[in-house]
């Protein structure tokens, strides 16, 4: 899952995110960076013994059982052209 680095943190269990997790978002952020985090989790067999079936579970389904790991920081530097006004 992709997503805004205060929503990911509350899908993530708190032993995956870094530490000063936020402090480092707030601080890329203050520079003026777009950041996006990113968070994985393994489906139980219970949930999905295949792909198909997987790939038909909900999104609620997903974010319901159990924590997500969090697996990293995407910062980009979106600068204007310089005909913006």
């Amino acid at each position: 899952m992709k997503g805004d680095p205060a929503t990911i943190a509350r899908f993530c269990s708190p032993d995956s995110l870094p530490k000063n997790y936020m402090k480092e978002i707030r601080d890329y952020q203050a520079k003026g960076y777009r950041v996006l985090c990113y968070c994985t989790k393994a489906l139980s067999i219970a949930m999905a013994s295949n792909l198909k079936e997987a790939l038909n579970l909900s999104r609620v389904q997903v974010e319901e059982e159990g924590s997500f790991t969090f697996i990293g920081i995407v910062v980009m530097d979106n600068q204007l052209k310089g005909s913006t006004k």
